[in-house]
C-alpha cells in the first residue's frame, strides 16, 4: 500500500473516530460494552436534548443563557456533520419542510430583524443574474438559504459580503479581458 493510501485511510479513520466520540458526548452514552437502555428522560438530559429544548423555549419566547445560534449549529454537526471535516455539516434536501427544520429556521427568524433579510428576488436584482443562479449559488453553499415561515431567504450582511467579492472578481476578469485585447 502506498504512504498516500495509508495516510488517507490512517486520516479517515481518525476522523471516523472523532465523529463517534462526537456523538457519544452529544447524547451523553455512558461508556462500557454494554451500555444502559436509553430511558426518554436519559435521551432528553442529553447535551443534545438540552440543546433541542433550548432552541423550542427561544422560538416559544423565551431567552436563552447562550448565542442561539451556536446552539442551533451544534446541533447541526450534532445531527448532520460532515464525518471528514471537525466543523461542516450539510442539511438534508427539504429539511426545512420537517418540523425539525421549521423549528430550527424559525430560531434562526426570531435571531435576526426582519430587516437581516433579503428574498430570493431581491439577491437575484442585486446581481441581476438569473433566478437559477441564486438556487445554484445556494446548493453550492456559495450563499446559505434560510427559510423564513416557508420562503427561502438569505441573511444581507452574507449576500453583500458575497456581492463585494463577486463584483471584485467580475472587475478583475474584465480588466483581464482589456489587457488580453490589447
Amino acid at each position: 500500500m502506498t504512504p498516500d493510501h495509508q495516510q488517507t485511510i490512517e486520516t479517515t479513520l481518525q476522523l471516523a473516530y472523532a465523529r463517534a466520540l462526537e456523538w457519544n458526548k452529544n447524547l451523553a452514552i455512558p461508556p462500557g460494552k454494554n451500555p444502559p437502555q436509553y430511558t426518554h428522560e436519559m435521551l432528553w438530559n442529553s447535551p443534545l436534548g438540552r440543546d433541542l429544548v433550548t432552541v423550542a423555549g427561544y422560538v416559544e419566547g423565551y431567552s436563552s443563557s447562550e448565542d442561539i445560534t451556536i446552539v442551533l449549529t451544534r446541533i447541526a454537526r450534532a445531527l448532520f456533520g460532515h464525518t471528514l471535516s471537525q466543523t461542516g455539516f450539510r442539511l438534508p434536501h427539504k429539511f426545512h419542510k420537517t418540523k425539525l427544520g421549521e423549528l430550527m429556521f424559525d430560531a434562526f427568524a426570531r435571531y435576526h430583524p426582519a430587516s437581516a433579510w433579503m428574498r430570493t428576488s431581491e439577491v437575484q436584482k442585486l446581481f441581476g443574474v438569473q433566478r437559477q443562479t441564486i438556487y445554484d449559488w445556494a446548493e453550492e453553499e456559495r450563499l446559505t438559504a434560510f427559510f423564513v415561515k416557508g420562503t427561502q431567504m438569505f441573511l444581507r450582511s452574507q449576500v453583500e459580503q458575497f456581492h463585494a467579492i463577486w463584483m471584485h472578481q467580475k472587475q478583475q476578469k474584465a480588466q483581464h479581458n482589456v489587457v488580453t485585447q490589447l
